[in-house]
């Protein structure tokens, strides 16, 4: 499950069928993308974090702890 894309929805209050309507596609295909049994095309990705406000990166991608970086690897 993606937690991030839930919460950052439930965030702006936004249901997942006033998100569906908003992307154009169907309840049932944005219900399986936050259960992460389906990928968004990028396109698509990048609509969803322009609803949100936020990032694809933020939604999408599991941030790296600072303990998982090389250490030059990692700003502080």
């Amino acid at each position: 499950m993606r937690k991030s894309l839930i919460n950052k929805r439930k965030a702006k209050r936004f249901t997942q069928k006033v998100m569906a309507d908003k992307l154009n596609i169907s309840l049932s295909f944005y219900v399986k993308i936050e259960q992460g049994k389906r990928n968004p095309s990028l396109e698509l990705a990048q609509k969803i974090a322009e609803i949100l406000e936020t990032t694809v990166e933020e939604i999408f991608f599991k941030p790296k702890r600072h303990d998982e970086c090389p250490e030059q690897a990692c700003t502080r």
